[in-house]
């Protein structure tokens, strides 16, 4: 772990409060939270989904797409879905609607990201998913559509049953899959012309994206990270902590890597240092100090330097907590930045 002298060359230091600022989010088919529950693409294992995003929804321009946000199904409460192995692929497409072969329906396909993550979807607000790499759509025409897919490889803790409902749907949103795709990948799509999921694509702006549970403390309670609103060039941030033991030092741990340290695959259960169900979540290249307050709160307030897209940094609280566990620390959940250009 390094001191946080590296970091305060980028970061600095800074106690001005900011508001909550607008981020340009385009809506597919649009950003109301209403709709029944919807396994696609989200909640089925082993599926591949395709969605078309009309040209003039992103303008017919060129846009940085920094993050995918979801919603929740309001029947089910907060899930969070732990996806070993997830595709996001995106392409430009002439085609409309899609049809029942996959190549037709995104003829350049580019894989974006593929590996694993953590997606939260809460009913009643839009969140992201926190997605690692940007993709940059670029149309040559106002016919060129963009075409958002997803494989569903493996996800974990889903032996009870293959069909989870976590985000709403809209007859207006466009799809085609094929369930259990994975185990027959010969297999061309269903299609529907309607009951697509709900999507937000964020452009161009960061994002601060929370995924994880923190351990619980000597106080009963689970430590949890947060910030104050998402990364802005130039303009402050606080990265906070809650539902801490009171009056103890912490440590944020910020880092650029949430899948290993070194040759340990993270998350890593530090349950062989006897505090089980605490877990490394990032490398811990920067650590900041700090110490919370009588309520067992903290934060560490930062300034956010311009220049630092496509960067994603991923931070977690350690809190000392002695009489919590034989390794005498906690940890709380993992907060991602997404830096915007």
């Amino acid at each position: 772990m390094r001191s946080i002298l590296p970091l305060a060359a980028a970061f600095l230091f800074a106690s001005v409060d900011c508001g909550l600022a607008q981020q340009n989010v385009a809506y597919f088919p649009n950003s109301a939270l209403t709709g029944s529950r919807n396994a696609f693409p989200w909640g089925s294992k082993g599926l591949r989904y395709q969605t078309i995003i009309p040209a003039s929804l992103l303008g017919s321009r060129p846009q940085v797409i920094k993050d995918l946000l979801v919603t929740g199904d309001p029947t089910n409460g907060p899930l969070e879905i732990i996806y070993d192995d997830i595709e996001i692929i995106m392409g430009v497409t002439s085609v409309t609607t899609p049809t029942t072969n996959w190549a037709t329906n995104n003829p350049n396909p580019k894989t974006v990201y593929r590996g694993p993550l953590r997606v939260r979807f809460d009913a009643g607000k839009w969140q992201g998913i926190g997605m690692p790499v940007d993709y940059l759509y670029v149309p040559l025409s106002s016919a060129n559509n963009l075409c958002i897919e997803f494989i569903n490889w493996k996800i974990a803790n889903t032996t009870t049953s293959d069909n989870f409902y976590y985000p709403l749907h809209d007859t207006g949103a466009n799809r085609a899959f094929k369930y259990q795709w994975t185990s027959n990948q010969s297999s061309p799509p269903l299609t529907s012309g309607t009951s697509g999921s709900k999507l937000g694509l964020l452009l161009a702006d960061g994002n601060s994206v929370v995924v994880g549970v923190g351990c619980q403390g000597s106080n009963s309670q689970t430590p949890e990270i947060g910030a104050s609103t998402y990364p802005q060039s130039n303009k402050p941030l606080d990265i906070t902590l809650t539902g801490a033991v009171a009056t103890r030092p912490v440590l944020l741990m910020m880092g650029t890597d949430f899948q290993k340290f070194a040759s340990i695959p993270l998350p890593f259960d530090m349950a062989p240092l006897g505090a089980q169900g605490c877990y490394l979540w990032n490398d811990p290249t920067f650590v900041f100090p700090a110490v919370t307050d009588a309520s067992g709160n903290a934060k560490v307030s930062l300034t956010v330097p311009g220049g630092l897209s496509p960067l994603r940094l991923y931070n977690h609280f350690w809190i000392l907590d002695t009489t919590a566990n034989n390794f005498g620390w906690t940890t709380s959940s993992q907060l991602k930045l997404i830096f915007g250009t």
